[in-house]
């Protein structure tokens, strides 16, 4: 299955993060990416679950640096064939971005939302209002 994702972690402290050098964390984030590849969806949040729970260590994306410092709360994810990452990121409020994180391939300043605090709902409401069905799940550390 293809679509979009967004991750949900809390994440305290300065974390070197690939070209954009060393950035600052305080609070809960909101990080939206695509899954388009042949693996979709699956296949990228089983590798961001890996990276989280440091059952691997290869860094390709911007995320990849913050994930093993932070707690992932859970993960939303809807199928799509579209591209509708920068709907998704302009549909959920925020605090503020870091300019650059994840967004290197399109016009937005950022995919990493800092938001001021975690509800679902918030969540499931900017996937539909995208025109995705959403599937929300909560991390469990014990896996």
């Amino acid at each position: 299955m293809k679509g979009i994702y967004s991750l949900i972690f809390d994440c305290k402290g300065k974390i070197e993060v690939g070209s954009l050098g060393e950035k600052r964390f305080e609070g809960t984030y909101c990080y939206i990416g695509s899954a388009r590849g042949s693996g979709g969806i699956k296949s990228r949040l089983g590798r961001h679950i890996d990276l989280y729970k440091k059952k691997r260590d290869v860094r390709h994306w911007h995320i990849d640096y913050v994930l093993p410092n932070s707690q992932l709360i859970g993960y939303c994810f809807g199928q799509t064939e579209k591209d509708k990452e920068c709907c998704l990121r302009r549909s959920i409020s925020y605090d503020m971005t870091i300019k650059g994180f994840g967004s290197s391939d399109c016009n937005c300043s950022s995919h990493l939302l800092k938001i001021n605090y975690f509800k679902k709902e918030k969540i499931i409401k900017g996937f539909r209002k995208c025109e995705i069905n959403p599937k929300f799940e909560r991390i469990k550390d014990d896996e």
